[in-house]
């Protein structure tokens, strides 16, 4: 924190006392105000990729277990482990920023398990001709599911379409990419995914398996 606002010349001393920053800088020399959610996310595992020495053996192993026989790419590191996580432990927060492959890792996740109707959401600038596009290009390198469903976040949002989108199609694995689009919870998409995943997801019916989110901008102005 101390770096950041350096970097932008401002100094938490002569913040006021009562704004965002001033209350935030007081709280933790962190910069996050201590709290369960915080010790909970403290506390979980975490795995340096860069200085794993399994990496260059995962990468070898994934890329051969999702390649075409024609294929010629290379998935890169994290692409690799973030598809092992999601094998071995069931699920994916994908903090990855902007331009480091994400189109290759949603492409992939519905192969990380015995999923048959997969669901992909997406914002709507990027859920039509694109996506179509760089899915059609990846199949030539990669096995994709055949049953993978785009959806935009605006379609399920929509009061006309969007209250029975989920339970027509019934998925039972989500990937959600750019995640932080359902950051409001009041909004009427989030409501609808967040309702969805309560009714089935595996802590009630069981139909959704899986739920797996990525984002480049997960933490604006917090983890929360």
């Amino acid at each position: 924190l101390a770096k950041q606002l350096a970097a932008r010349g401002i100094d938490p001393a002569t913040t006021p006392r009562r704004s965002k920053l001033g209350r935030i800088a007081r709280g933790s020399t962190d910069g996050v105000l201590p709290s369960a959610e915080l010790s909970r996310i403290v506390a979980l595992p975490r795995r340096d990729w860069r200085t794993d020495p399994d990496t260059p053996a995962v990468v070898a192993a994934m890329t051969a277990l999702y390649k075409t026989p024609g294929g010629t790419m290379t998935l890169l590191p994290h692409q690799a482990w973030a598809l092992l996580e999601a094998e071995d432990h069931g699920g994916l927060f994908g903090d990855i920023p902007v331009g480091e492959g994400k189109t290759l890792i949603s492409f992939l996740l519905p192969r990380t398990g015995p999923y048959l109707r997969p669901m992909l959401l997406l914002p709507g600038n990027l859920a039509g001709a694109k996506t179509e596009r760089e899915f059609g290009a990846l199949s030539a390198h990669w096995h994709g599911h055949p049953t993978y469903r785009v959806v935009s976040f605006e379609l399920l949002g929509s009061p006309k379409a969007g209250p029975e989108l989920l339970e027509t199609y019934m998925p039972d694995c989500l990937v959600i990419d750019e995640a932080h689009g359902f950051k409001n919870p009041g909004a009427g998409r989030t409501k609808r995914l967040m309702a969805f995943i309560e009714e089935y997801g595996p802590e009630g019916r069981g139909v959704l398996k899986r739920v797996f989110t990525m984002s480049g901008t997960y933490h604006e102005d917090s983890l929360t």
